[in-house]
């Protein structure tokens, strides 16, 4: 509170009446649902692409990242 915290979360009813408490059933699950508002959901503009294999995984992550850098620049200009 010290530090400027508007709230608390917590699993168990707290004894704090300088903020406002807020009684959740599983406190990590509501941290990522908080954090995920408030930086606006930016898994939502992440792209990802998944490589596997025996080889050449390396090769092809190098490919696949020049590509996307010559297509982000097309997309600057």
């Amino acid at each position: 509170m010290k530090s400027g915290a508007a709230a608390i979360v917590a699993e168990h009813p707290l004894n704090i009446s300088d903020v406002p408490v807020i009684i959740v059933k599983h406190s990590q699950r509501a941290l990522a649902r908080i954090a995920d508002a408030f930086y606006e959901q930016p898994t939502h503009k992440l792209n990802l692409i998944g490589i596997t294999g025996t080889n050449g995984k390396t090769s092809t992550t190098h490919m696949i990242e020049q590509m996307m850098r010559k297509a982000e620049k097309k997309k600057q200009a």
